[in-house]
């Protein structure tokens, strides 16, 4: 009798899992989904571009930032990360206004920037912003035309 009683609780047991689970799951199933956010940040290449520390990692090691300037210069980008962080947030914004403020951020950010450099720093800066990943990945389209 022991045996049977043990076994009888396991089935039970099993059988009130069994439907807890399939429960779970249809509650999952049938839940409404969210409306996708009106714009679709890029999460590829460009996910881990506005990260401050790699910024400024890349920046020490182009520009030869001292301790001083480095410490100067975080703060900045950490700012500029936290209000691009906050217009993705707010997707009441036509693609055009959040795209003009993207750039009045970084317009903005490059020029507290700026006062930080020395001159010499300064002008190694705007030369690779010209030559830099924006001119060198762009395609036909450009303004510039392709080589055959």
């Amino acid at each position: 009798m022991n045996k049977f009683l043990k076994i009888t609780i396991a089935c039970a047991a099993l059988l009130v899992s069994t439907f807890a689970l399939a429960q779970t799951q249809d509650q999952t199933q049938t839940q409404p989904q969210q409306p996708a956010p009106r714009h679709q940040w890029k999460k590829g290449a460009h996910a881990g571009r506005a990260n401050p520390d790699r910024q400024l990692a890349r920046m020490a090691k182009q520009l030869d930032l001292t301790a001083d300037q480095q410490n100067r210069i975080k703060p900045i980008l950490e700012n500029q990360a936290k209000q691009m962080q906050d217009l993705r947030a707010n997707s009441s914004a036509s693609e055009q206004d959040s795209r003009a403020r993207q750039r009045t951020i970084r317009q903005s950010t490059m020029s507290e920037i700026r006062n930080v450099l020395t001159p010499e720093q300064q002008q190694k800066m705007a030369s690779m912003r010209k030559s830099g990943p924006r001119g060198r990945h762009r395609g036909p389209g450009n303004g510039q035309t392709p080589q055959a």
